[in-house]
């Protein structure tokens, strides 16, 4: 869990937060819908995995034969074998706060680290047990009613089901070639079909071109923020994207924003048009603004205590370059 300033308070408050979300598990049960979610999208990474040289093979599967049959060494790590709930249960009944460590890393706790680091990274750390006071905080109280916003998760909406494969054109370019252009050249869409991969997967590219996108120190600063702001509001749609195989990335650039979704194709456009969709509605309320320029502020700051060869590539990028802010400028 990466904490906020104010997160840096409420330490105890979160991981008795994670312990009740474990409880409203542990009383649900074992969910089917979710059991074949995750057996089908571990069995599309199989299907689909990406080749790797052949020592690194050999050595995965030298790893696997320590610990599964030989028969299933090389897909262990992807496939469900066994529908067990029984197990299931046993998992989660395991997870309680008498079993558990928790690590908590942040430079203001510097004054609790009373013990000297190893001989190579000299950091200093600090053990602490857990108080009589702060276990039973952390287990929710028998028949104390769940919080209601926590809840099992939608069934997964970007899980893709179709992998067949576009025919391939006759003569198809090596190069990306213009489809479509708008009557006023605001929109222009390019597109090439792979001819040396197949599989079901695609990657969409878009730039949006802004003139003031970067016409000041400022202007780059505000372009930032917008951008983390709509990565903010995409948070809810990212894990079950990244579980799905779709990845999507925001920008900020020198014209604009760049967008970037990719993935297996069925269900590319799906997620598109969510990320698109949170670009024209994202709304940033006052405390989300601020959480967000303190983060920046704070990136920004470190910035300068980076190492000294990078720090002399992005100067050098910005002296070089006619229209560029640096960090500094900011």
């Amino acid at each position: 869990v990466e904490l906020t300033l104010e997160g840096m308070d409420h330490v105890d408050e979160i991981v008795s937060t994670c312990f009740e979300y474990i409880e409203m598990l542990r009383q649900a049960g074992f969910q089917e819908f979710v059991y074949e979610e995750l057996k089908n999208i571990t069995e599309m990474q199989f299907r689909f995995v990406e080749p790797s040289s052949p020592e690194s093979h050999v050595a995965q599967i030298s790893l696997g034969m320590n610990n599964y049959p030989p028969e299933h060494c090389v897909a262990a790590e992807y496939l469900f074998f066994e529908r067990d709930p029984q197990m299931v249960a046993q998992c989660l009944e395991a997870l309680r706060p008498t079993n558990m460590l928790v690590l908590h890393r942040a430079k203001e706790l510097e004054s609790l680290c009373d013990t000297a680091g190893t001989e190579y990274y000299k950091i200093r750390y600090g053990v602490r047990r857990l108080t009589e006071a702060q276990l039973q905080a952390y287990q929710p109280a028998p028949g104390r009613p769940l919080r209601k916003d926590l809840h099992l998760p939608e069934p997964n909406p970007f899980v893709a089901t179709d992998f067949e494969l576009k025919p391939l054109p006759d003569g198809a370019p090596e190069h990306p070639q213009m489809v479509y252009e708008s009557p006023r050249g605001l929109l222009k869409l390019w597109f090439k079909q792979n001819i040396h991969h197949s599989k079901p997967k695609a990657v969409l590219k878009w730039n949006f071109i802004s003139r003031v996108a970067y016409a000041t120190p400022r202007q780059r600063l505000l372009n930032r923020l917008y951008v983390l702001m709509v990565k903010e509001a995409l948070n809810n749609l990212t894990y079950h994207a990244e579980v799905a195989q779709l990845d999507f990335e925001l920008t900020p650039s020198v014209e604009g924003v760049r967008v970037t979704v990719k993935g297996f194709n069925d269900k590319l456009g799906v997620l598109t048009k969510h990320v698109l969709r949170r670009m024209l509605t994202t709304i940033p309320d006052e405390g989300l603004f601020n959480r967000l320029r303190e983060q920046v502020r704070r990136l920004i700051g470190n910035m300068f205590k980076d190492q000294a060869y990078k720090l002399a590539l992005d100067q050098s990028a910005t002296i070089s370059t006619v229209t560029r802010w640096g960090d500094q400028d900011l």
